[in-house]
This record gives C-alpha cells, sequence and structure tokens, in this order.
C-alpha cells in the first residue's frame, strides 16, 4: 500500500490519488496490474459459466489482499472450511485478517437482498475491511420471485456501500442459460439482471477456450475504465489446484479459434 506519510503536500496526494496511479494491494496478475491491483471504492466483476474456474480466481486475489488487508468473504455456497482449503493451495496467510461469513448459517428473516444489505452495513461498520467479496451475486438463495429486480437493488446497494466505506468490492457472477461456449463472452451474458455490468467499474469473463493445445482459460478485460486496455486478453496458468500466474495474448488468436469451432 502507498503510503502517503512520505508527501506533505496535500494537493500532491489528492493529484497522485485522483490519477488512479497508487497501488493499494499487490498481484500476481499482469490484467489486475493493468490498472493497479484492486481499486478502492470500486466495483469488479468477474463473470463466467459454471466450472470455468471463478472460485480460483477469487481465492488467489483474496490470499493477495490477506497479506496487507482486512478482507470480508460472503459465501452463498460453500462452506467456510471448503473456502479455507483453496486458500491454503496459495500458501500461509494472516487469518486475523480474513472474515467469512455463510449466508446458509443465517436466520430465515435475513435470507433475503434487503435482510443481507442490513446486516452487511453492520458488519462493514464493526470490521472495516478494505476488501469486500461476494463469492456468487447470482445464486438464487438470496432472491425470491423478483430475482431481477432484487438483483439490480443489491448492485446498487452494493455499489453505493463501497465508496461509503471506501473498500474495493469483488463480485462474482455465473452467467444466464443461453450461454453458448463457442462465443466470446460479454457483459450482458450475467444471470438474472444485466445492471451491474452497467454499475462495475471494472469488468471481467473467465471462460474455457478449447485449442489445438486443449483447453486454455482465457480472461478478458471488458471494462477498466480508469485505465483503459479494454478487450485485451489473458491466458491464466493453472497448477495443482491454482492460478500462479497470467500472460497477454493476442485477442484475434481467440477471435479466430472461435470462429472455426463455429465453421466460419
Amino acid at each position: 500500500m502507498f503510503d502517503f506519510s512520505q508527501i506533505n503536500d496535500y494537493a500532491a496526494i489528492k493529484k497522485l490519488a485522483d490519477s488512479h496511479k497508487v497501488t493499494y494491494w499487490g498481484t500476481k496478475f499482469n490484467f489486475l496490474k493493468s490498472s493497479n491491483g484492486l481499486r478502492p471504492q470500486c466495483l469488479h466483476v468477474f463473470l463466467a459459466p459454471p466450472s470455468a474456474g471463478k472460485t480460483t480466481m477469487q481465492a488467489s486475489i483474496v490470499h493477495d489482499a490477506l497479506k496487507e488487508s482486512k478482507v470480508v468473504v460472503i459465501l452463498t455456497e460453500e462452506t467456510a472450511d471448503e473456502y479455507l482449503q483453496k486458500l491454503y493451495f496459495y500458501g500461509s496467510f494472516d487469518a486475523q485478517n480474513l472474515k467469512i461469513v455463510e449466508t446458509k448459517k443465517f436466520p430465515k428473516s435475513i435470507i433475503n437482498v434487503r435482510g443481507l444489505a442490513v446486516y452487511l452495513d453492520a458488519l462493514f461498520k464493526t470490521e472495516s475491511p478494505a476488501l469486500f467479496v461476494l463469492d456468487n451475486l447470482t445464486t438464487e438463495k438470496i432472491y425470491t420471485s423478483s430475482k431481477s429486480t432484487e438483483q439490480a437493488n443489491f448492485v446498487d446497494f452494493m455499489a453505493d456501500t463501497v465508496k461509503k466505506y471506501k473498500m474495493a468490492l469483488a463480485v462474482f457472477c455465473h452467467t444466464d442459460g443461453g450461454f453458448n461456449r463457442n462465443v466470446l463472452l460479454k457483459g450482458e451474458a450475467v444471470k438474472f439482471s444485466k445492471h451491474i455490468y452497467n454499475r462495475a467499474e471494472y469488468f471481467y469473463t473467465i471462460q474455457i477456450v478449447d485449442t489445438k493445445a486443449g483447453g486454455k482459460t482465457i480472461l478478458q478485460i471488458l471494462k477498466n475504465r480508469f485505465h483503459g486496455g479494454i478487450n485485451k486478453f489473458y491466458m491464466l496458468n493453472y497448477d495443482q489446484g491454482k492460478y500462479i500466474s497470467d500472460r497477454p495474448i493476442n485477442g484475434e488468436v481467440i477471435v479466430n479459434t472461435l470462429r472455426e469451432r463455429l465453421g466460419g
């Protein structure tokens, strides 16, 4: 994290902060380095179909952040024990910096977006995290009949709350049922409401592309609001249950590969 105590001129501090050149958390990933890491007061969204590596990416981001900051993780599907096992793939970390909340242990009265919003606001006041992670915005367990509307309202709450508490937010989402793995993912492919694509400052997609060398996990930057470099592609390198690195790749190669699979 940048040490502001080294600068005495407030105008210089403001200029530096406004330029988004401050790095708050270190990262092993080049795609995040393009924006100087996760950004406070910003919404970062990761969209992927089932079994494409969302949870693996999530664990890697959380593990990196735990080296320097307090992190709150909301689990709507996994148990805390299952999640901790994924984190340990990446090595030791400061467990005191981590707060895990399992929604399955909530009273029924707050297993909905309104109850969850009230709970989270109180939690953030108590914990003061630097990073808030939601494992799956698109789980049906926290919505009732009007899933699209409730999800959009919950997105607005989270986007406003991270600014209120000056923390970064990383949200992971599933694609809708109409996903075709032979085409590039778009932001509108989010299950239920597409509103989160509009509210996000940073938006990434993860998908597996079948190549002659086998299946490759590809990440694309769709939104990089303050840093440019949209529609760039990165190949995620996976080893022994974890992502260890990424490297930029030519987007035309991916587009042509998918075109060949579609027969055109």
